[in-house]
């Protein structure tokens, strides 16, 4: 924790400071609703952040499926990729239309 009042930071068990990421471009977005499916552009950094309305279904690098896990990115979800992975993404059977967006981490 940062010693100057009201100000954190993220710290690993070794209490170094953990980096900061951030949004980079933008992969996709789309308004999902039924199986429809979200393809990402290839990302080119090691994560993604992910947001949705709803609950999803998500591969990186293969095929979308309702096998696929399950992530509640309702309040974003950052997932470790590999390198030119295509993301992507469906709504988990019943779900109501949502949007989601993908992003690249830096």
């Amino acid at each position: 924790m940062s010693k100057r009042p009201g100000l954190f930071t993220a710290q690993t068990r070794e209490r170094e400071p953990l980096p900061i990421v951030a949004p980079a471009e933008l992969l996709g977005r789309k308004e999902l609703s039924g199986a429809e499916v979200l393809v990402a552009e290839p990302c080119e950094s090691e994560a993604v952040y992910l947001f949705c309305n709803s609950l999803i279904h998500l591969a990186a690098g293969g095929v979308v499926s309702t096998d696929s896990p399950p992530v509640d990115a309702r309040g974003g979800s950052f997932i470790a990729v590999d390198r030119g992975a295509v993301v992507q993404v469906r709504l988990m059977e019943g779900g109501d239309a949502a949007t989601c967006w993908i992003h690249a981490v830096k």
